[in-house]
């Protein structure tokens, strides 16, 4: 009978085993952190700021602005440059707009109101499958500037690990066997 016992809790230890993974919460970053989605002090601000985070899917960003006075508009990475609205893929056009990142790769947003764009109302993201994931080649890490709000984004991801509950009296009994 222990025998039988001792099998089945080597059997739940390798399904526990196997359940095991690592989940990363959501994070939801405000974009230009405390400085927001307005008219940036130079024109490579959101740029600098957005190759201090690390996206991965699930993530959100924050855009948060007045209306109408600014909006945020995702568009391909050839337009972000050039400012060309004329096929987003995404407008947001209320206050505190908030965007999921629901697949990885580039994204580029932009800000379509008169020259906003061409002022730096602009940036581009890789977004990564998991924490694991290795970081695109161009990607820059320039120093954080203080103005940033780095109370949320990657540095605080809070990591969560199965198993628990049942599976974690299930490995302790099978150890204390």
């Amino acid at each position: 009978m222990a025998l039988l016992l001792r099998d089945m809790l080597i059997i739940i230890f390798f399904v526990a085993l196997g359940l095991m993974h690592e989940n990363v919460d959501a994070v939801p970053f405000t974009v230009g952190g405390n400085t927001g989605w307005t008219i940036p002090p130079s024109s490579n601000y959101y740029d600098k700021w957005a190759a201090q985070q690390i996206f991965q899917l699930g993530d959100t960003l924050v855009f948060k602005f007045t209306s109408p006075s600014h909006d945020v508009m995702e568009v391909s990475p050839a337009d972000v440059a050039s400012c060309n609205t004329s096929s987003p893929i995404l407008t947001n056009t209320s206050s505190n707009a908030v965007i999921t990142l629901e697949t990885s790769g580039t994204h580029s947003y932009i800000c379509s109101i008169g020259l906003h764009c061409s002022s730096g109302m602009r940036f581009t993201i890789e977004v990564q499958r998991s924490m694991d994931s290795t970081p695109a080649a161009n990607v820059t890490t320039p120093t954080l500037e203080p103005n940033w709000d780095s109370s949320s984004g990657s540095l605080f991801r809070i990591r969560h690990f199965l198993p628990s509950g049942v599976w974690g009296v299930a490995i302790t009994a099978w150890l204390v066997l």
